[in-house]
């Protein structure tokens, strides 16, 4: 906030009208919209130029403009009216104006010095008050004359003029700031500077030796001022040039971690992004031109973007989990399902079962029924294994160790892609007949197909991939990531920055508060909150060459990579 004392008063806030006023780094501005939403539009414009201001400067006064039209670009003439100040180090004022007025208050006289779509600059004195309205309180000048006419602080003129014009308008607002000449230099030493607002006042003529030397000291003076001038404009020039040097190679890495992220590669995008992400930091302290700014703003933008797929961005390192070899070293994985704590692999060389405990490790093998062979697998809550054969039907364990079947095949069933239970209830996705069945416990076995969806709700499933379900069924597709509440579509949002295609399959269970996804071309899993929001991306090498996936308690994600089950921690 800048060190000279201000005033504002803002009118009330209507559905179309609403103020904002800006005091920063010697910027004084009012911002007036006039939108159907009004108060959110000023509020994200004013929070948006005080972002901005704090790591700009203004080296002319066609930089402050194009810096407020840059800004306001986006509202018509209609839509927004605005008077934006700013107090120079050397003691002068540049005002632009957007249908709005600012006056100046001089001793006892008050002066119109810019309205309407006016650019004016001047200098300033000791003891000049500044007043700024924009079109709201334009018609009311009358009665602010004398409030202004009072010896009074800044906040309180700003207080007096609000309780005054409430009465007669509820919109519109002003600012008021007096003007103080810097600490460091005497007042009765200055040399009064021009006025360019009022006439000079007459001057008693000097001696003609007298006008000489303080013609040769004020040429001197110019000499050294032109000099330093030259000298620092070089230094800025050079700075500016190297602060665009490093936007622009930041852009270049910011590419790099583009395509290392495409490619796979974890600990080459983690350490890019971790350095973009610095490097910007470091450009946003330093005061940069108006161009620089506009490109650091756009090379942050594109960071953001970057950075909002990944989420937080984790690399993980592996740790051994199960190997097939304590199982036999004929047994192949081909797949797993991970539910109520049990590992159901599946082994279809051998056509082999194993349910593994992830507390123990400990692992029961079965042999699936007399001319069947498992193609998706699951456990019921009761810790029924469970698998489907197409040609024979779906099969659950028996207390003997051995399956029986509990679904006949069915004539409806076309690509049946997916097997997922919730509680003792069966869901069967079929890509093919656009369908997840259901199927429910009955006396002496199971019910025929139900389809899931609620009337009404049918769909194309011709791509879907993987199913979960936590109450809520979840049923990705190529083209996007759907809910499910009791059969009926809710809505829900997957993160713009997520691409369904790329995602594999999922998994989530009624204890998890997250959805988590396989991304396999990028070597990582996402994790998502149950609103589609991405959270935090993390990152293995060996993950893109998953087969499947699970997590444990949210602590511990496990995949299955060649022959053996592998663990990552995702504690944090």
């Amino acid at each position: 906030m800048s060190d000279i004392p201000f005033g504002a008063a803002l009118g009330v806030v209507s559905p179309d009208n609403a103020s904002g006023f800006i005091a920063e780094k010697n910027v004084y501005g009012i911002f007036e919209a006039h939108t159907p939403s009004s108060n959110d539009d000023v509020v994200e414009l004013v929070h948006e130029i005080r972002a901005a201001l704090a790591y700009l400067e203004f080296p002319t006064f066609d930089d402050f403009e194009s810096f407020l039209a840059t800004h306001t670009r986006t509202y018509s003439d209609e839509e927004l009216s605005y008077v934006c100040c700013y107090v120079s180090s050397d003691d002068g004022i540049w005002i632009v104006t957007k249908r709005g007025a600012a006056l100046l208050k001089r001793g006892n006289k008050l002066y119109t010095i810019a309205q309407g779509t006016q650019k004016k600059e001047g200098l300033l004195q000791e003891g000049d008050m500044v007043y700024i309205s924009t079109t709201s309180l334009l018609p009311h000048l009358s009665i602010i004359t004398p409030i202004l006419s009072e010896k009074k602080a800044a906040k309180d003129i700003a207080e007096t003029i609000q309780q005054t014009i409430h009465e007669v308008t509820a919109s519109g607002g002003c600012l008021l700031f007096p003007y103080q000449p810097p600490h460091n230099v005497p007042l009765e030493e200055a040399t009064p500077p021009e006025e360019t607002f009022v006439s000079p006042r007459p001057r008693a003529a000097l001696p003609k030796q007298t006008i000489m030397r303080i013609g040769g000291i004020l040429i001197i003076l110019g000499v050294i001022g032109f000099s330093a001038w030259f000298i620092t404009g070089r230094i800025v020039a050079q700075q500016n040039k190297q602060v665009r040097e490093t936007i622009m190679e930041t852009q270049a890495k910011l590419e790099q971690v583009q395509d290392s992220l495409t490619q796979g590669t974890p600990e080459e995008s983690a350490a890019g992004l971790k350095e973009v992400e610095q490097t910007i930091t470091t450009l946003r302290k330093k005061k940069v031109s108006v161009d620089n700014a506009k490109a650091l703003n756009a090379l942050n933008d594109k960071f953001e973007l970057v950075q909002s797929s990944v989420g937080s961005m984790d690399v993980t390192d592996d740790e051994p989990f199960f190997d097939m070899r304590l199982v036999s070293n004929q047994a192949q994985a081909s797949s797993f399902t991970l539910i109520n704590d049990t590992l159901v692999i599946s082994d279809q060389k051998n056509n082999k079962l194993y349910a593994v405990s992830v507390t123990d490790k400990s692992v029961e093998q079965f042999s699936p029924a007399k001319d069947t062979k498992p193609t998706l697998v699951t456990q019921t809550s009761n810790g029924n294994l469970v698998y489907f054969d197409k040609a024979k039907g779906i099969y659950q364990s028996q207390t003997t160790g051995s399956f029986a079947v509990i679904v006949k095949t069915q004539k409806q069933w076309k690509n049946p892609i997916a097997l997922t239970s919730y509680g003792t209830n069966l869901y069967l996705l079929d890509k093919g007949a656009d369908e997840l069945f259901k199927y429910t416990p009955i006396e002496g076995g199971y019910s025929d197909s139900l389809s899931y969806f609620a009337s009404g709700s049918a769909m194309d499933l011709s791509d879907a991939k993987s199913v979960v379900i936590d109450f809520s069924v979840y049923l990705l597709t190529d083209a996007e990531l759907l809910k499910f509440k009791a059969g009926a579509r809710e809505s829900f949002s997957l993160a713009d920055s997520i691409s369904p295609s790329s995602i594999t399959s999922l998994y989530t269970d009624e204890d998890s508060s997250y959805l988590y996804g396989l991304d396999a071309a990028r070597s990582r899993i996402i994790v998502l909150d149950k609103d589609g929001t991405l959270l935090q991306s993390i990152f293995n090498p060996k993950l893109k060459e998953a087969k499947s996936f699970g997590v444990i308690q949210d602590k511990q994600i496990v995949f299955l990579y060649e022959n053996s089950v592998l663990s990552l921690d995702n504690s944090q």
